[in-house]
């Protein structure tokens, strides 16, 4: 069997220019691994956004095709943990629509343009 390759932390790490910390966040444990394997700054974090609140806060958090993914019922609770990780004047970055189904119940964010929202 072929070991895991999570590529999503590994391209933005590639596609930023500047020093930066990535912190990875993830249910599952496999996936997680195989970041701190390929990516050994990085720091990683096991939690089910849909539960559990993210033990981090950052500058810019990356969403695409996550909060769509939890159970239609959980994704009002997985939304608040992500918004709560983004710091005050940060920027989100999520698919449209998630953004659309979810980010009115959170009028600090504001669009900047497509796909990303800056906190107040």
């Amino acid at each position: 069997m072929l070991p895991l390759v999570s590529l999503e932390p590994i391209e933005v790490t590639a596609a930023l220019a500047m020093p930066h910390d990535l912190i990875v966040v993830d249910r599952s444990r496999r996936v997680l691994a195989a970041v701190s394997r390929d990516l050994p700054g990085s720091t990683t974090h096991c939690v089910d956004i849909s539960h559990q609140a993210i033990p981090a806060t950052a500058d810019v958090v990356i969403a695409f095709n996550v909060i769509c993914r939890l159970e239609p019922g959980r994704q009002p609770a997985g939304m608040g943990h992500v918004a709560a990780a983004v710091r005050a004047g940060g920027l989100l970055m999520m698919d449209d629509r998630t953004a659309r189904a979810n980010l009115s119940a959170h009028p600090e964010f504001t669009s900047m343009g497509e796909k990303t929202y800056r906190r107040a």
